[in-house]
């Protein structure tokens, strides 16, 4: 339940000309942990992902979504990417897109 929250607070974050190529790889949530791979066409870097992290640290807090003690780790997975599953993104139309293959960079239908 937490993981599509935090999908949807991304995909509107990305909608800011600063992250519009960016893009999700993965959110997991393990009791108190939550990790959030991000990826992006430009370049994923330290800074861009402590901004994502304190945006969505915010709205974490405000709802109370993990109570008051928990894990938040935003990342690029670097080289481990390609161990996943393709990216659809925007604009890309090299990749494949079989059916069970998520899009993460839209909304997840129900």
């Amino acid at each position: 339940m937490v993981e599509r929250k935090i999908e949807q607070l991304l995909l509107k974050k990305f909608e800011e000309e600063e992250y519009s190529d960016c893009y999700i790889i993965e959110v997991l949530q393990n009791n108190i942990k939550l990790q959030i791979f991000l990826d992006s066409d430009s370049n994923m870097d330290f800074t861009k992902c402590r901004k994502i992290s304190r945006y969505l640290e915010e709205q974490i807090d405000e709802n109370q979504w993990l109570g008051e003690k928990y894990i938040l780790e935003v990342s690029s997975p670097g080289d481990r990417a390609s161990r996943w599953w393709p990216v659809q993104q925007p604009g890309r139309d090299s990749l494949p897109d079989p059916q069970g293959w998520p899009r993460l960079n839209q909304p997840i239908r129900q």
